[in-house]
């Protein structure tokens, strides 16, 4: 689904241009809503090694909920990522994403969500909010089967979001920097 490594420093409008805050889009031109920034504001963009799971290339996200946002989100639509609308084809049952995290960050739920175009939206949120203070790389598998049983329907997903906080019941809340590499789906 996206492995980070197509992504460019090309400025945008120039040929060959693919900057990753153009397809996750992050909260920079609205930080009293939503505290994420996505890449590095100076230098290179991304992330590489060693913060790399595979490839040259991780996200880095960093996330801000201690003052005027109370959630950081970075939504990407399926479209940009290239994948097709229907996520259950082929038998398809898990997402899977991989995270690397920091010891001084400050603790705050992390999530996963699927949306359906003008339809419901399935957030599944990681159960243990330490694992965000570990400097490992750690994959996070989700049955899909999670997202329709929030009424997301499979075979027409738009968007995929990754965020920090709770969107629904915003709250102020921790602040750091993850990496997000290797999302993908998978049949098991």
């Amino acid at each position: 689904m996206d492995d980070f490594e197509s992504y460019n420093d090309i400025p945008d409008g120039e040929p060959g241009s693919k900057l990753i805050y153009m397809t996750w889009i992050d909260g920079f031109y609205n930080p009293e809503i939503n505290g994420c920034t996505i890449g590095e504001v100076t230098g290179v963009s991304m992330e590489i090694p060693p913060i790399t799971h595979s490839g040259s290339y991780s996200m880095p996200f960093y996330y801000n909920n201690s003052r005027q946002a109370h959630y950081s989100e970075a939504t990407a639509s399926a479209a940009k990522l290239e994948i097709n609308r229907d996520w259950i084809k082929n038998g398809v049952q898990t997402l899977s994403l991989w995270f690397y995290g920091n010891p001084y960050n400050v603790l705050d739920q992390m999530y996963v969500a699927l949306a359906n175009d003008g339809g419901p939206t399935g957030t599944i949120f990681y159960d243990d909010l330490k694992v965000i203070l570990s400097e490992t790389w750690t994959e996070w598998t989700v049955p899909l089967k999670e997202f329709s049983k929030q009424g997301v329907v499979l075979t027409n997903i738009d968007t995929i979001s990754i965020g920090f906080g709770d969107k629904n019941n915003p709250k102020s809340g921790g602040s750091g920097k993850m990496y997000f590499d290797d999302i993908r789906l998978y049949r098991l």
